[in-house]
This record gives structure tokens, C-alpha cells and sequence, in this order.
């Protein structure tokens, strides 16, 4: 929205595996959320989406995550000891359900914007 002439600027522009912008912002558009719900609207349609629309993700990024440094990495934790199935608030008055997200991509494949049943086939 701070720059309108940003779509027509990367519109055209294609990463090596054919996403295109409107790859990325489709499912945005087709389910834009709920205001108690904070979604992006943008989804990376493969890896090089986010060097190939940088200008239009950054933002994005930013505004869901406003400590996020662009340069930085996340870190990295695979160590099984830590996990522990302590109970974090004994009173369930605070802490009533813990969920804990694991993600991974494969480079060289089409991310879910762009992705096949076929694509997802071959990854598993």
C-alpha cells in the first residue's frame, strides 16, 4: 500500500520455476482471514519468491514480525533433550493448550501457492 506502483513493477517478473506474484498473493486474496486472526496473505510460491519479490515480502515479513532482522537466521534447535512434557501451569488458569510448529522446504520444489499433487508426491 506505501507504494502503488509495486505490483505493476514486479507483475511480469517470473522465478526460474514459472511463480509468478499473483502465485503468491492468490490464496490471500481467496481467503483473506479473520480480524482475530493474523494471517499474511502472501505465501512464497518457491525459494527464489522471496529474493525474485523481495520489495513486496519484506514488508510483509516486517509487519507480522516487527523484531525480524533481514539478515538474520533462525536458530537452530534439534536437541530431543529439551523437549520435556512438564506441566507449564499446573492451575490451567493461564496456559490452557501449547502447540509447537515444524517446518521444513526442499529446495527445488514448488511450494504449496504452486505445488501439485504431483510435487507433493515426489517430496514424500
Amino acid at each position: 500500500r506505501d507504494d502503488p506502483k509495486l505490483w505493476e513493477s514486479l507483475r511480469t517478473e517470473t522465478t526460474a520455476m514459472g511463480v509468478i506474484l499473483a502465485d503468491c498473493v492468490k490464496a490471500g486474496i481467496d481467503c483473506p482471514g479473520h480480524e482475530l486472526v493474523k494471517v499474511s496473505g502472501v505465501f512464497a510460491g518457491d525459494g527464489e519468491s522471496y529474493s525474485k519479490f523481495w520489495r513486496f515480502m519484506q514488508p510483509v515479513i516486517k509487519a507480522l514480525h516487527p523484531d525480524w532482522k533481514p539478515l538474520a537466521s533462525h536458530p537452530r534447535e534439534d536437541s530431543v533433550m529439551k523437549l520435556s512434557n512438564a506441566c507449564i501451569d499446573p492451575t490451567g488458569r493461564y496456559a490452557v493448550h501449547a502447540t509447537m510448529e515444524l517446518r521444513r522446504n526442499f529446495k527445488g520444489f514448488l511450494l504449496p501457492p504452486r505445488a501439485t499433487k504431483s510435487t507433493f508426491c515426489e517430496v514424500e
